[in-house]
């Protein structure tokens, strides 16, 4: 895959100069991308900027086909559709890419990328260690790690002792709407110690100065439906090229 990207940052002065080093990678279905996708790979962005941490590079790593269709079934757009969608959105990123493989993990999405980059940036890197960070809604961060904790609850706890440095961080942020006060609760006072001992590092956001909008793919793709592209436009759920691939393909 292309890093030209992560290589550009790595050259900066910042970055030549920074010892904590880290990576964002948002999975998701992509079905399709939308404008709020970026702005949690922004806010993440932030996030770790002001815990101390130098960000090379965001990416969206859309899932395979098979669960996307299992999410929402006849709904579901091909893999290759979606690459070519989150290209155009983030074409226009200085920093943000998208990952050209599919990965049904979030975690292994994040740990594939991040070899991908101790590998290929080498130079840039300079032997300093390199974090991947998984970027997750506050509802995708429960059942995601909700699911991990019965994995490791109903398995033998007869194991070496995980490391103190953890591998796999989450950068969780408050979704939208009612649930996402209750659902960040859950995840900083329950979830996040619980977790720790399976090697998971947890970072929240404090700051909700400009959350997340409340943009619903099922929406969109209902206005695409109806071709309602006036109200796209006008509602800015779209990057301005996808949505132009879009109506031109509906031609």
């Amino acid at each position: 895959m292309g890093l030209s990207k992560v290589r550009a940052e790595l050259a900066t002065s910042e970055a030549r100069q920074a010892e904590r080093l880290a990576f964002l990678v948002l999975p998701g279905s992509f079905n399709p991308v939308h404008t709020q996708h970026l702005r949690a790979l922004e806010i993440a962005r932030h996030v770790m900027l002001s815990s101390g941490w130098h960000v090379i590079g965001g990416f969206l790593a859309p899932s395979d086909d098979r669960y996307v269709s299992s999410k929402i079934g006849g709904n579901a757009w091909p893999f290759s559709q979606r690459l070519e969608l989150c290209r155009l959105a983030t074409d226009d990123s200085p920093w943000v890419d998208v990952t050209p493989w599919t990965e049904f993990g979030s975690f292994r999405a994040a740990r594939r990328l991040q070899h991908t980059i101790e590998s290929d940036c080498r130079e840039g890197l300079r032997a300093r260690p390199l974090q991947g960070v998984v970027v997750m809604g506050s509802d995708t961060a429960l059942r995601i790690l909700r699911g991990a904790l019965r994995e490791w609850e109903t398995s033998s706890h007869d194991r070496a002792a995980p490391s103190q440095d953890p591998a796999q961080w989450v950068c969780c942020l408050m979704r939208p709407g009612a649930e996402g006060t209750a659902e960040m609760q859950e995840v900083t006072m329950t979830i996040a110690p619980r977790v720790e001992p399976l090697g998971i590092k947890i970072v929240v956001s404090s700051d909700y100065a400009q959350p997340l909008l409340d943009v619903s793919s099922q929406a969109i793709r209902d206005a695409i439906g109806r071709k309602e592209w006036n109200k796209l436009r006008d509602r800015g759920w779209l990057d301005p090229k996808v949505l132009e691939r879009l109506r031109s393909a509906d031609k």
